[in-house]
């Protein structure tokens, strides 16, 4: 059973039980969070104007050397230790053994889609869509990055 909340709203009233207030209260902060809807969100790292000129620079880069699969250009913007978490590969690698490291992952697979998401200062989360072994992929690609000699540079990228 337990407790009973009731709330009064416009001349009606609402019976909510504490469990369903807990959720309610959860979906309510959620969608304070949330864009309201997809033409809400963030279509592009470049249209956050709160980034430096800088990082939305380094986010356009990097989304679309990742829809090409430059890992070349990919590895320009590299740290030069880098956390790197990709199927098959973990640890932490300096700039050239990541780059060859992110080739060998680009040579295995077709990507669909990669879209950065609610781009930060300083991370982003992105969503990659990818085919490999004629299996559909989806995976949530956190990126960091790290400001070193006036610059700005990813040292982690982590799939899951």
């Amino acid at each position: 059973m337990g407790f009973a909340l009731v709330i009064g709203l416009q001349q009606d009233f609402i019976m909510i039980r504490t469990h369903d207030l807990l959720i309610l209260t959860l979906l309510l902060s959620i969608s304070v969070i949330l864009p309201a809807s997809p033409a809400q969100a963030q279509s592009s790292p470049s249209k956050n104007p709160t980034l430096p000129p800088e990082i939305q620079a380094l986010y356009r880069s990097l989304e679309r050397d990742w829809k090409l699969g430059r890992s070349a250009s990919i590895g320009r913007l590299l740290a030069p230790k880098v956390d790197l978490n990709l199927p098959g590969y973990r640890g932490r690698y300096g700039r050239v053994q990541a780059t060859k490291i992110i080739d060998t992952f680009f040579s295995r697979i077709k990507t669909q889609q990669f879209k950065i998401l609610q781009p930060q200062a300083n991370y982003a989360r992105a969503v990659h869509e990818y085919i490999e072994n004629r299996s559909r992929v989806k995976r949530t690609v956190f990126i960091r990055l790290v400001r070193l000699d006036r610059r700005w540079l990813i040292d982690k990228i982590e799939t899951f």
